[in-house]
């Protein structure tokens, strides 16, 4: 394991099967974390858990559905009664849609909005009671959001809306001693990118790598960041954005 940072402390991990989600999970383990993995696959769940473990960490794969009110309810009453309380919630579990306004229809936007958003608001309200002083979350928001993409004109408005709740959660909760941050990836190597990236010509893609001086990044990347906000390194940070894109917004 790398370090003890997260030693005694558990930390949730929504979307955690694959990409991002499994390399912050990965991360976390590694400075000590005891590691809730939550997702809807949980055959992808099993498997991460038991790399995490045959490294040496700690992980309990939990099968939940962010959508489902009645999901999110047996998942903090399975973490409430196995760890009591938690140090980081980490809402990653996220949607793409790749498509122009014009051909979007408004089922998908609703669908996209009810998981990068409504859920990201509903798996915090029901996980307050288990964060207390000290404890954090942090969001994963996006480069889009920031600055607006062609062609992700519903997922960029997602995206902003998750650096919103962030800014305004860290003014509610900051009196509670509890830290809400958002993290903003430019492109990264994911199974979501790749499909959003399959959209593309090759010279469109390859416009778009090279728009990012550093190019893609990984999941690896984004971890780092998450779990410094997460860490009492970061005790004097909330409503904060960082922006983990490989000097995109900065091109």
């Amino acid at each position: 394991m790398k370090s003890e940072q997260y030693a005694g402390k558990a930390a949730v991990v929504t979307g955690a099967s694959a990409g991002i989600g499994e390399g912050i999970a990965l991360e976390l383990a590694r400075r000590g974390a005891d590691v809730i993995l939550v997702a809807r696959r949980s055959e992808l769940l099993g498997q991460l858990a038991r790399r995490i473990e045959s490294e040496g960490g700690r992980a309990t794969p939990v099968p939940c559905d962010v959508t489902d009110e009645a999901s999110i309810k047996a998942l903090v009453r399975q973490v409430r009664q196995q760890f009591g309380k938690i140090h980081l919630l980490v809402n990653n579990a996220g949607k793409e849609l790749a498509k122009p306004l014009q051909v979007t229809k408004s089922q998908d936007v609703r669908e996209l909005l009810e998981v990068n958003v409504v859920a990201v608001a509903e798996v915090t309200r029901r996980f307050l009671a288990l964060l207390s002083k000290g404890s954090a979350v942090v969001n994963l928001a996006s480069a889009a959001g920031i600055t607006g993409a062609a062609g992700l004109s519903a997922y960029a408005a997602s995206k902003g809306a998750v650096i919103a709740l962030t800014k305004s959660l860290a003014k509610e909760l900051a009196g509670r001693g509890i830290r809400v941050n958002s993290v903003a990836p430019a492109m990264v190597r994911t199974e979501m990118a790749e499909r959003m990236l399959g959209k593309l010509t090759p010279e469109q893609a390859a416009e778009l790598e090279a728009a990012h001086p550093l190019g893609f990044g990984t999941p690896a990347d984004v971890a780092s960041g998450v779990a410094f906000l997460g860490s009492d390194e970061a005790a004097w940070i909330t409503g904060h954005t960082l922006v983990i894109d490989g000097g995109f917004l900065s091109a």
